[in-house]
């Protein structure tokens, strides 16, 4: 019976890719759309990874009943994404993992165990699932874009399962931040991590950032005396002093 399963999954996985690949254009869950180009090897790596997140995603329903076609799926995916010519096999690697992390983005909060169990490492950093179109865009794990949905059951999965929180406190900023969250959904972020004993006071500090602002003190409290050019080099030892004091046990 469940191989009879699997071969199904199999072929709707397969009709699926087809059908929508043959479309020009086609949208991943129905929000930015992109061009599907079977010439262009990224185009058709992102074009694979979206549609075969969606396969899944789709087969997960609203996630209040477990659904045991869903590991049929997500193994029909990483199967398909493995008769794709790619590269080498660290290529094939990111690519299922970035199929992993994305429909681990759209998944309902009890799915995320057996995506974990399927190969999913939460502490994966990526941009953000919808908008792979733009650069520069700054990468961050599940934990900040579930915060950021204001999905406390999927931050909480993802807490008992090893989420670096080390993120708390930047991401209870964003969220603060957040145009679409709602104050309630604000305060209920910083709970879930209170609830947790999850220290949200320490924002992440960046060492060249420190440097930075030390040497901008520095330079903010050297009298400006153009015969005494040591004063610059006084206050760039002090900074790196600093940044010495404050990373020699890391």
């Amino acid at each position: 019976m469940s191989r009879d399963i699997s071969d199904e999954v199999n072929r709707n996985l397969i009709s699926f890719i087809t059908l929508e690949s043959k479309k020009e254009q086609t949208r991943f869950l129905g929000t930015n759309s992109y061009t599907v180009d079977p010439y262009d090897k990224t185009k058709e790596f992102q074009n694979a990874i979206n549609l075969g997140a969606e396969f899944v995603v789709k087969s997960m329903g609203n996630g209040d009943l477990m659904n045991e076609d869903v590991e049929h799926a997500i193994n029909s995916v990483k199967g398909y994404l493995k008769t794709i010519h790619f590269a080498n096999g660290h290529e094939l690697e990111k690519n299922t993992e970035d199929f992993l992390f994305k429909t681990a983005y759209c998944a309902p909060a009890n799915y995320i165990p057996l995506l974990i169990k399927s190969g999913l490492d939460v502490n994966a950093k990526r941009t953000h699932p919808f908008y792979t179109n733009i650069k520069g865009r700054e990468e961050f794990p599940l934990l900040v874009f579930a915060a950021r949905q204001g999905d406390l059951e999927k931050m909480s999965v993802l807490i008992k399962n090893g989420a670096d929180t080390s993120y708390a406190a930047r991401v209870v900023d964003l969220c603060q931040k957040s145009k679409v969250l709602t104050p309630p959904q604000k305060a209920s972020v910083f709970n879930m991590f209170r609830a947790y004993d999850i220290d949200t006071s320490k924002p992440e500090r960046s060492a060249k950032k420190g440097l930075d602002k030390e040497t901008k003190r520095g330079v903010e409290n050297t009298p400006k005396n153009k015969q005494k050019p040591e004063n610059k080099d006084d206050f760039f030892k002090r900074a790196f002093n600093w940044f010495h004091r404050n990373n020699k046990a890391k």
